[in-house]
């Protein structure tokens, strides 16, 4: 693998033929590494894959990565190394592809501590301190949130799913000033996520789109 400068990088990524290929091989190799690195410090979150789903987590992310960095090569500003710039996606990437990982594994039977729910109760109550631009996507995000939250969700679930997410309260004291069974509140929790995705999804987001507009390691992506 060469040495390149900034330059040198984005030259050769947007020409074609052989100088192309050994650059995006080499991209790749650094995409590779940064998504290794950032897996390895989050070794509990692949609990139960075998080695070649890890693999193939890998190589999907590095894929994903590859594609954005490639459609905003025009948006390097040459404030920082290239590659240190374009590792930023590959953790972007595996940071969502966990978080979408999380969210599908959700069950019935799954406490709200278990899914994983706290992503989503810091999102709700951390205000973020981004640029301008940022800022304002995260205002967006805020205003889909509240609307859905107090229009799309009976008042019971919008308490239970309140109660447990953001305030983080043990299921047993949230169960016990509902007068509910545990069992019922898991379920109200999982329908009031539900709603809500669906509400956030008609006014045009995700829940992983907005814990991405909240996420640091897309700040510069």
């Amino acid at each position: 693998m060469r040495v390149r400068t900034n330059a040198d990088w984005i030259s050769e990524l947007k020409s074609s033929g052989t100088c192309q290929a050994g650059a995006l091989v080499d991209l790749r190799g650094h995409l590779a590494r940064a998504t290794d690195f950032y897996l390895q410090r989050r070794e509990s979150h692949l609990r139960g894959l075998d080695q070649t789903e890890r693999r193939q987590l890998t190589e999907d992310i590095v894929q994903d990565a590859m594609v954005r960095v490639l459609a905003h090569l025009d948006s390097f500003r040459g404030e920082s190394r290239f590659t240190t710039w374009a590792g930023k996606f590959a953790v972007h990437a595996a940071a969502a592809e966990l978080r979408r990982a999380r969210w599908r594994n959700v069950s019935l039977d799954a406490t709200p501590d278990d899914a994983e729910d706290g992503e989503l109760g810091q999102f709700l109550t951390e205000s973020g301190q981004m640029g301008p631009d940022r800022r304002a996507a995260q205002d967006q995000a805020w205003d889909a949130v509240r609307d859905a939250l107090h229009n799309d969700l009976t008042v019971r679930q919008r308490e239970a799913l309140m109660a447990i997410v953001v305030d983080g309260r043990p299921v047993a004291e949230v169960a016990n000033r509902l007068s509910t069974t545990q069992n019922a509140l898991y379920k109200l929790v999982f329908d009031a996520r539900a709603r809500l995705r669906r509400a956030l999804s008609g006014s045009g987001w995700s829940v992983n789109d907005i814990l991405d507009t909240f996420d640091p390691a897309c700040a510069t992506c």
